[in-house]
């Protein structure tokens, strides 16, 4: 079956892109990183952000690889290395 022109996908997670906001965690998480990134692990500053300590490396991983360019923006205002 073809998909059909102009439906909008309901399922899962929405779409980032560069009008997402961030959120509470990732803005707590962000500002972590850019003041103690290598002085602690980014598992423990994400979990420290709110994440869970479960996924925390994941949530980690997707913040900081470029999946999320708000992020990276943010990171780079802030002081953070690139």
């Amino acid at each position: 079956m073809a998909k059909e022109a102009g439906k909008v996908e309901t399922r899962g997670r929405p779409r980032v892109s560069e009008d997402s906001r961030l959120t509470g965690k990732q803005v707590k998480f962000v500002e972590l990183v850019a003041t103690r990134e290598g002085q602690d692990t980014l598992r423990n500053l994400a979990a420290e952000a709110g994440f869970s300590v479960k996924g925390a490396h994941t949530r980690a991983y997707e913040m900081l690889i470029l999946i999320n360019p708000r992020i990276s923006q943010r990171r780079s205002v802030s002081g953070g290395a690139s």
